[in-house]
């Protein structure tokens, strides 16, 4: 029986060669039956072990999500913190020309008083964005791929304890053919 063991992603476990244990090795069918279940449970590992390592997957994709999430949201405030900025520049510019000029009421004033009003609203508009609520979508995504680690951490260590328990057994049958088998072969039956 070839046992050998295995590391990867952080995760040691017991991993059994397809041809370890050859069926047809038992004389019995109870030896044949752990020789199957041992398999099930080689298979069952190694499919939740692909688990694992898919939710690692879509663990590191919420992740990267969420940063372009907020990225976008910051570059959006930015944005709209340039354009209101723009805008009180103008409009202190043009107050400042409108007030030099020896005018009764002229233009540049009323448009200085236009750009100050609009500045905050426009700056405001530019910045909107859905940039934290899809980050908060890309953090549930997070938890749940965090969840389906835990749950994959889990199956793949109880099933190296069934797969422990299953080789102990064909340990035993084996132990107790080879006594039968010798004792046969000795004519001490």
């Amino acid at each position: 029986m070839t046992v050998t063991s295995v590391a990867g992603g952080g995760n040691t476990f017991l991993s059994l060669a397809s041809d370890s244990i050859a069926e047809g090795s038992f004389t019995s069918v109870s030896g044949e039956l752990a020789v199957l279940m041992l398999n099930t449970q080689e298979q069952q590992k190694q499919t939740e072990q692909q688990q694992l390592d898919s939710a690692r997957h879509d663990y590191t994709e919420a992740l990267r999500h969420e940063v372009e999430a907020l990225k976008a949201e910051a570059d959006a405030a930015f944005r709209g913190a340039c354009l209101e900025g723009s805008l009180a520049i103008a409009s202190g510019t043009f107050g400042v020309v409108g007030a030099t000029r020896k005018c009764d009421h002229p233009w540049q004033t009323s448009l200085s008083d236009g750009l100050g009003k609009l500045a905050h609203p426009l700056g405001t508009a530019v910045s909107k964005t859905y940039g934290a609520a899809d980050a908060k979508s890309a953090e549930g995504a997070e938890q749940a791929a965090k969840w389906q680690i835990d749950d994959a951490h889990d199956a793949i260590k109880d099933g190296s304890a069934n797969q422990n328990k299953v080789l102990d057994w064909v340990s035993s049958l084996s132990d107790r053919d080879a006594a039968t088998t010798a004792a046969i072969l000795s004519n001490k039956v």
